[in-house]
């Protein structure tokens, strides 16, 4: 049978290091950068600094809500571990 080995203070660091990291994205952008311009391109370059904004912010929640879904996985795992290990003890 194969075994899973998990070093779970390597990888409940490297989540914490993760989720550090997603806090620090800074998703804001100029909200309007065309003062009384009124070309074209400076509309399109709004548009997409707003779609960039918009998108940065949902990839810092699924970011998080992955890392989140990670630690928990490996305190379940180290929860089996520890009845398995308790179980053939007795």
């Amino acid at each position: 049978m194969a075994e899973i080995r998990i070093k779970y203070s390597d990888a409940e660091a490297a989540l914490s290091k993760l989720q550090a990291a997603a806090q620090t994205i800074e998703p804001s952008m100029p909200a309007d950068i065309s003062g009384q311009n009124v070309l074209d391109t400076v509309k399109k370059l709004n548009a997409i600094s707003h779609s960039l904004q918009q998108t940065l912010t949902a990839y810092q929640r699924l970011l998080t809500k992955n890392s989140q879904a990670a630690k928990d996985s490996i305190q379940m795992m180290r929860e089996m571990d520890e009845e398995i290990a308790h179980g053939m003890v007795r």
